[in-house]
């Protein structure tokens, strides 16, 4: 009894071990492992493409296990020959357990790898099972990029090549010379071929390639061939002779290595001693934390005892470029051959972004659309850990921010499920415009806040709301400062920050932010008018001046906006610095206005703005992403769009700006209203809001750690999808985290479901698609009709706008770019302020583009089109028959020359 009652004991130790490892193991980021559903479905798919697989061809579940994990975060990694592993050799992690000296029980992994291949049909077997492994990751993840149009076919090609002639059957000559011919090293060959698949990989990964296209691109490259095949057998074959004196340096002959002869020894030694030097600079530059530059590396393998012939081969070299890669500062190592005095094509692009900062697991997902493929862009900066799948985010994290975000999720978790009952129920209702306002009542939130304060450094310091602002930036400093955000400096620590006021940007150039925003490369120019620092209203604006007033008297009561007169103003700041800028106006449906402050025309203000960071927002390829990601997840998807209230006018500018962002409401008026906040009008106001919702976003981002969810923002347009078990409840502490840091959001402008729209496009959760929004829709074809009306007479400034709007679909609607060069092309050559008719070409282009937009693409239903739009498309239809009808005619009794047969008919 009592060995039974020991037994037990120690067994149900082992277990709750077992579970600790497994669950450790998860937390690490180690492989998920695959369900056995999971992997009987791909190999399911792949058999019955290519017939039953038997055990020795089919690859094991830990192996599949990888290479899933590997191809959800889009990193795939050419496995060693005796790391590919089949099902008949598998190698499951096996969990074994023992009883240590001090009575502790103790359980440790262990995992055997195969053997290497010795013969070529052991090397068929096993790329065999590589080859299924990666057909059954393109049958699982079918949208990813680089898995489409996966066969066998590139794998049998790359075999055949290791193999063939070129590679295994090339004949070496022996000792005994011509006469006699062996077969290259073994080991030379599997080195060679273990190369080329790791350079097909960092092809898929770095430069966009499909894994067949990397797999066809590296047997094809003579570069690779030479630098690890043949220049390692030549060498091998050269130091195998006897008779040969043991001497680097040989001379050319037609049975030699082609080197260096004897002659050039000298000249040779003298250039390497400058080489030598070049290396201690660069050790010098480094340790100085400066940029060194290398001209086209080769290969960095060395000949035992010997000076390899390639200084690229020299031990030196090679220990310069470990100290560097081994260490965290940024180090510039910029490809060039200076041969042939272009750069080459660089695997990574060079930036001062360093992505190991960012404490995540392997990079961003891929975002892909149009044949294209970039990094996903959420909106909130490079560093943002939203930008990475969701098991990948924080792995490398330390141990104090894995506290503090564990902290401050629990307490907003716990106020979720105290003030909101069901949770379900209440997201439907935010997502239908049910809610008014927030569930969250603002003396509960003011609790809350203080419990969050007392999470920090500094619990005083952070409940104060720095005046002329929403925010709680000093909370959200000490928060950030623990995961070390690269721009939380700017909240509250810099003399010009988003407490005190953030400079305009006239005076002097708007900072760089290398780890959030990447280097703006190319500047628009702006219009040239004649300076005038006292401008007047457009008509727009003169005639909405009560309306203005209105708006004006209202952002004067939240603080954002004062009156004043001229002269006190330029006695207080400057005549040169005080610039009234012309306004205009938009109508809203409820009868305000939207003031739009023209900081271009005149005043001059944006012209003395420079960017040096390039604001980034998602596009088509972030919307199919973030649908794709969902699908891929197998859960049920419920997403949610919310809009954020005047997110310009939440950031603060430093007083001595404030003369650069004056304005009237009456143009014939003496009062002069000046801004405290940022301006729609002013070019940095998006700047700064980019830079103070990345800070907020990144936050959010950090302390949900791994929960699955993905968001996104463009400008003040939020969108979240949630995924699991847990959607409702992690939504609504997602956007408690938003309003923990003093966010405003417009709740009747919530919308969502298994559907929504943001910024224009139209996001189908729940048919996997993506198309743009009916409003956008409408008011493109609309205009295509109002133009129509006017006989095709426009101004060239509201073509110029619809142009714009055209671009941004075209992102989506792919097949409308190109019918768009005759369009740029009429207005490159017409002034802004031309109103005349448009060419032919354009009015064709036009009904093209309308009765696409209508009957295909846009999809909008008959019954919900105006008989004005109808009746154009039958109209443009019979046109477009008769005109084929007759230049069929015409070409069929072939008179008349081409010009003429067209002359008079607008088709």
């Amino acid at each position: 009894v009592a060995s039974v009652v020991v037994a037990w004991e120690t067994s149900k130790e082992f277990i709750a071990k077992e579970v600790e490892l497994r669950a450790e193991s998860k937390v690490m980021g180690q492989p998920r492992v695959l369900q056995v559903h999971e992997r009987q479905a791909m190999i399911r798919a792949v058999e019955a493409v290519h017939g039953a697989l038997n055990e020795a061809e089919s690859p094991s579940q830990d192996y599949l296990s990888l290479k899933a994990d590997e191809t959800e975060c889009n990193e795939p990694v050419a496995a060693q020959l005796d790391e590919i592993l089949s099902k008949k050799e598998s190698s499951n992690a096996s969990i074994q357990s023992s009883v240590d000296p001090s009575g502790h029980l103790r359980v440790t992994r262990t995992k055997v790898k195969a053997k290497m291949p010795t013969t070529t049909e052991e090397y068929r077997r096993v790329m065999k099972v590589e080859m299924f492994a990666w057909l059954c990751m393109a049958a699982r993840f079918r949208s990813k990029h680089w898995l489409h149009g996966l066969t066998a076919e590139p794998f049998l090609k790359f075999v055949d090549f290791i193999l063939g002639d070129r590679v295994w059957g090339v004949q070496v000559p022996s000792q005994a010379g011509e006469s006699q011919r062996l077969k290259p090293d073994w080991a030379i060959v599997l080195a060679f071929e273990y190369k080329l698949r790791k350079e097909a990989m960092k092809l898929v990964t770095n430069s966009g390639h499909t894994l067949a296209d990397a797999l066809a691109a590296v047997i094809r490259d003579p570069d690779l061939k030479e630098a690890y095949f043949t220049t390692p057998i030549a060498l091998k074959a050269a130091t195998s002779q006897e008779s040969a004196p043991p001497n680097k340096w040989l001379r050319l002959t037609d049975k030699g290595f082609p080197w260096l002869s004897n002659s050039n020894k000298g000249i040779v030694d003298e250039a390497n001693q400058f080489v030598l030097k070049c290396l201690d600079m660069c050790h010098e530059a480094f340790a100085a934390q400066g940029h060194f530059i290398l001209e086209h590396p080769e290969d960095l393998g060395i000949v035992q005892g010997e000076r390899p012939g390639s200084i690229w081969q020299w031990p030196e070299l090679h220990e310069l470029l470990t100290v560097c890669s081994a260490s965290s500062s940024s180090c510039l190592v910029d490809v060039i051959d200076l041969d042939s005095k272009e750069p080459t094509e660089r695997h990574d692009q060079v930036t001062d972004f360093e992505m190991e900062s960012c404490l995540n697991r392997g990079r961003p997902m891929l975002a892909e659309w149009d044949n294209k493929s970039h990094e996903f862009i959420d909106g909130f900066g490079l560093c943002s850990p939203a930008r990475w799948p969701p098991l990948a985010r924080g792995e490398r994290r330390s141990s104090e921010m894995h506290q503090l975000a564990a902290k401050t999720f629990s307490l907003l978790e716990r106020f979720v499920i105290q003030h909101i009952t069901d949770h379900r129920l209440l997201a439907f209702k935010l997502v239908t415009g049910k809610l008014a306002s927030s569930p969250f009542p603002e003396d509960e939130m003011h609790e809350l806040r203080k419990s969050w304060a007392s999470l920090l450094k500094d619990p005083k310091d952070a409940g104060i709301v720095d005046e002329g602002q929403p925010f709680y930036l000093r909370a959200l400093s000490q928060w950030l400062k623990v995961f070390e955000d690269p721009d939380v400096h700017w909240l509250v620590d810099e003399s010009d920050s988003f407490a005190s006021g953030v400079p305009l940007g006239v005076e002097e150039p708007l900072p760089r932010s290398p780890q959030v925003f990447p280097p703006k490369v190319r500047h628009r120019k702006l219009d040239e008018t004649e300076f005038n620092p006292l401008a007047v209203n457009y008509p727009s604006g003169q005639l909405s001046r009560k309306e203005l007033e209105e708006k004006f008297r209202e952002e004067e009561s939240l603080g954002r906006m004062f009156p004043s007169k001229l002269s006190v103003l330029r006695t207080k700041y400057g005549e040169h610095r005080v610039r009234v800028a012309a306004m205009a106006a938009i109508a809203k449906p409820d009868g305000s206005v939207r003031p739009l402050h023209d900081a271009t025309h005149s005043v001059k203000v944006n012209h003395s703005i420079v960017y040096q960071d390039q604001i980034q927002c998602p596009g088509p390829a972030e919307i199919a992403a973030v649908v794709r990601e969902a699908f891929e997840s197998r859960e049920a998807p419920f997403c949610v769009s919310a809009d954020i209230k005047a997110a310009h006018r939440l950031v603060k500018i430093r007083e001595e700006d404030w003369g650069y962002t004056c304005c009237r409401a009456d143009s014939a008026s003496d009062v002069v209203w000046v801004n405290r906040t940022g301006t729609f009008g002013v070019s940095s106001a998006p700047y700064w809001w980019a830079k103070l919702c990345g800070l907020i976003g990144r936050f959010v981002g950090h302390l949900t750690q791994t929960s699955l969810f993905l968001h996104m923002i463009y400008v003040d347009d939020l969108h979240g999808v949630f995924l699991g078990e847990r959607k409702f409840l992690d939504l609504w502490i997602w956007l408690l985290a938003f309003e923990l840091t003093g966010t405003p959001f417009g709740y009747h402008k919530f919308k969502g479901g298994v559907a929504s729209e943001f910024v224009g496009f139209n996001l189908r959760y729940d048919l996997t698609e993506v198309g743009i929004s009916d409003k956008r829709g409408q008011w493109l074809i609309r205009w295509i009709v109002n133009a129509k009306d006017n006989r095709w007479v426009v101004p060239a400034r509201d073509f110029s706008e619809f142009l714009g709007r055209l671009c941004f679909v075209a992102q989506l609607l792919v097949w409308l770019k190109p019918h768009l060069a005759p369009l740029f092309a009429w207005t490159a050559v017409v002034g802004p302020g031309t109103v005349g008719r448009l060419p032919e070409a354009v009015i064709l282009t036009l009904h093209y583009i309308l009765a696409e937009l209508v009957s295909e693409s846009f999809r909008v239903s008959a019954k919900d089109l105006d008989l004005k739009i109808l009746s154009l498309l039958v109209e443009a239809r019979e046109a477009f028959d008769v005109a084929r009808a007759k230049a069929k005619a015409d070409k069929g009794s072939g008179k008349g020359s081409l010009s003429k047969r067209f002359d008079k008919s607008p088709w």
